[in-house]
């Protein structure tokens, strides 16, 4: 028996304070994509710059529900910036159910960091107020009433792992917002339940604004402090991915921000050549295969936002030679062909497709979904 992460997201670190749930109590639901005897919690209080104190956390299904103790006690206390895991909780799970964390908290003010969904599939969170009402989610982080895609978020941990089957393979999706949003990875998660149920869990490895070859974009436009966007993919790949899991498969798309961003916030310096990301992919390749784990690249998809730019040839040249290199290279283990089903008669990303024009919407998520061979992934025989 060993540990996989039934759930697993990155944390978002927006740079300044942006809500307190200080005597909330803030209810998860999460899909359990295996089954297992018992869970833990990977408690976190990175990137924020206060104590957290948790006052409760209790599992729940349909059958039981479990207090859950850290190191032995029923409440927990985290330093700034750290993650501890929960010791582990007897409880029954079944895959397909519905595992509710609940956490209420004694102290959580100023956070700046956490875990977000737009899809809010695989998972949600609702809270409430000290005196026990339903609070309003924009009230408690007033952003989320300004983000045109509506997120889910979670404070306090970021990982749930459960105990079962060690054949139980972990398929990790890295990239930036199209894998972060949630539209893809939930409809892969979706597949994987009615197709290879019991057989693989999904981690979500997505950071919106992300870069392959540059750390966060800085910019007076963005609005928001540039930190969200996080370390450049190849920095932040090897930790991301295999830090607190044993990955099994790798799958990457990642590339659409690092031709659109050194042009968008006038970064002239920052403008990636073909040659720097084919460098960048040999090492997250590279990386992938000494942890033993295969790595598949998705092309990158084509976008309908910035073709009236100046600079639109530019970025469009750099993304068709990227393509043909992923397409004909022989180092990763395969390629997911991104771009032949989300474009259009026009070579632009295709109508019914996408939210924006550059992120794809519930139908555009399913598609990508279909696209990933998992009877290759997962009967590699």
């Amino acid at each position: 028996m060993n540990w996989k992460p039934a759930m697993k997201y990155e944390t978002v670190d927006f740079g300044e304070p942006v809500g307190s749930l200080s005597g909330c109590t803030q209810n998860t639901s999460v899909l359990m994509p295996v089954s297992g005897s018992k869970a833990r919690i990977l408690l976190n209080n990175t990137m924020n710059p206060e104590v957290m104190k948790i006052e409760s956390i209790i599992l729940k299904t349909d059958r039981e529900e479990v207090p859950v103790t850290v190191n032995s006690l029923y409440t927990a206390e985290l330093q700034p910036d750290e993650q501890i895991y929960t010791d582990p909780a007897a409880i029954r799970i079944q895959a397909g159910d519905i595992l509710r964390v609940e956490i209420r908290f004694a102290k959580a003010d100023n956070i700046r960091a956490m875990c977000q969904t737009w899809a809010a599939r695989s998972w949600h969170s609702d809270y409430l107020n000290v005196d026990g009402t339903e609070a309003d989610c924009t009230k408690i982080f007033e952003w989320l009433a300004n983000d045109v895609h509506h997120p889910s978020v979670i404070i306090g941990f970021s990982q749930i792992d459960i105990e079962c089957d060690e054949k139980i393979k972990v398929l990790t999706m890295f990239g930036d917002s199209i894998t972060h949003l949630s539209h893809y990875s939930d409809a892969l998660l979706e597949r994987v339940m009615e197709e290879y149920r019991g057989c693989a869990v999904i981690a979500n490895a997505g950071l919106g604004g992300n870069r392959l070859c540059y750390d966060a974009s800085v910019s007076p436009n963005l609005g928001i402090h540039s930190s969200v966007f996080g370390k450049a993919g190849y920095k932040r790949f090897e930790e991301e991915v295999f830090g607190t899991c044993d990955t099994d498969c790798v799958l990457m798309l990642e590339g659409v921000n690092d031709i659109t961003h050194c042009y968008q916030y006038r970064q002239s310096d920052q403008i990636p050549t073909a040659e720097s990301f084919i460098r960048h992919y040999q090492e997250v390749i590279a990386c992938a295969h000494q942890h033993h784990a295969e790595i598949w690249i998705g092309t990158i998809l084509p976008e309908n936002v910035f073709e009236n730019e100046e600079w639109f040839n530019l970025s469009e040249s750099l993304r068709i030679q990227i393509n043909t290199w992923i397409r004909n290279s022989s180092e990763a283990d395969g390629v997911i062909d991104f771009e032949a089903i989300g474009k259009d008669e026009n070579g632009r990303l295709k109508s019914g497709f996408h939210l924006d024009g550059l992120h794809p919407n519930t139908e555009g998520g399913k598609e990508m979904a279909a696209a990933v061979p998992l009877e290759k992934i997962l009967n590699p025989d």
